[in-house]
């Protein structure tokens, strides 16, 4: 035991040499690491001789057999957490696809409102983090993603529909239906749209007597570019 309390002495007096030069070799760099070893080494308690005490002997071993056993139940414990914890992520990926496979027959453009948010996301998270990687944004998109979705299953809450529009509260614009085509695939106007141009959704023009027709301040446009109403 004194023997190794002097090692150990040695082993700092010369750490601490090294350690305080300014600037270290390669193979100063390198002693130091190997005294830092050894002393580590050093340190570490020394089984008892089995001929001079007998029982601390057998007490040490005993411990190590113990720890041991205690490492492998921690080990065995973290993985069925993780095959646990794997099994529910399955589950939970898979009803979410459930309502984005259904929801999508109705709202084509789901996907479009998917990417919107995580685009809006992505630059909200690189602003507040500079320093963060691509990869470490996507994981972090990801752990949102996943718990948001978790929390509006088990409120019994449909997952696509809730995302769809959130991506409207984030300034996401759903895209208009394409109109009615006719018989040789040709889409028919849409009246109500005619009317909204320039007309503000007032009455429809039937022909007779346009300038007539023409809103108040349509014509007051009109007049202030210097166009006159036909006769």
């Amino acid at each position: 035991m004194h023997e190794s309390r002097e090692t150990i002495k040695a082993l700092k007096t010369q750490i601490a040499a090294l350690e305080s030069q300014p600037k270290l070799s390669a193979e100063d760099a390198e002693l130091l690491k190997d005294l830092r070893a050894q002393k580590k080494a050093a340190q570490e308690p020394k089984d008892p001789n089995f001929l001079e005490d007998p029982k601390g002997y057998v007490d040490a071993k005993a411990k190590q057999t113990a720890d041991a056993l205690k490492k492998l139940d921690e080990a065995t414990t973290r993985q069925t957490q993780e095959r646990e914890q794997q099994q529910q992520l399955n589950q939970l990926l898979s009803g979410v696809q459930q309502h984005e496979q259904a929801f999508i027959k109705t709202t084509p453009d789901y996907t479009s409102a998917i990417d919107h948010i995580r685009l809006v996301r992505g630059n909200q998270l690189q602003m507040l983090y500079p320093q963060a990687t691509p990869q470490q944004i996507q994981q972090q998109i990801t752990s949102e993603e996943i718990g948001a979705a978790a929390q509006i299953l088990r409120a019994g809450g449909n997952p696509a529909e809730f995302a769809y529009n959130y991506a409207k509260t984030m300034g996401y614009q759903p895209k208009a239906a394409t109109p009615p085509a006719d018989a040789n695939g040709t889409p028919k106007p849409d009246k109500d749209a005619l009317r909204s141009m320039g007309g503000g959704g007032g009455a429809e023009a039937t022909g007779e007597d346009e300038g007539d027709t023409m809103p108040e301040f349509a014509s007051a446009l009109a007049e202030r570019f210097g166009v006159r109403k036909r006769k």
